[in-house]
């Protein structure tokens, strides 16, 4: 009996997860959906706003270059490489 009642028990778990599964899940992908669009609009839209200039302005943006104290260099680009010719 005790078998029977288990089986009884977990069938009926089981038709309810899936029930409220069923139910629920098409609310959370909407959802999922929703806040993706808005952080993706966000996103363009802070580009965007930033990038407002007056017709036929032209603006040169150079990249910031990285200054090494470290390294030296003696003004040769490149390394020595020692190679021997086989015949």
């Amino acid at each position: 009996m005790g078998f029977l009642r288990f089986l009884l028990i977990a069938a009926v778990v089981y038709f309810l997860f899936r029930l409220i599964v069923r139910i629920l899940f098409p609310f959370f992908v909407s959802y999922l959906f929703k806040k993706t669009q808005t952080h993706i609009d966000e996103r363009f839209k802070g580009n965007s706003t930033n990038t407002k200039r007056r017709e036929g302005e032209v603006t040169i943006e150079y990249p910031e270059e990285k200054k090494d104290d470290n390294k030296k260099t003696d003004g040769r680009d490149g390394e020595y490489v020692d190679y021997e010719e086989i015949k």
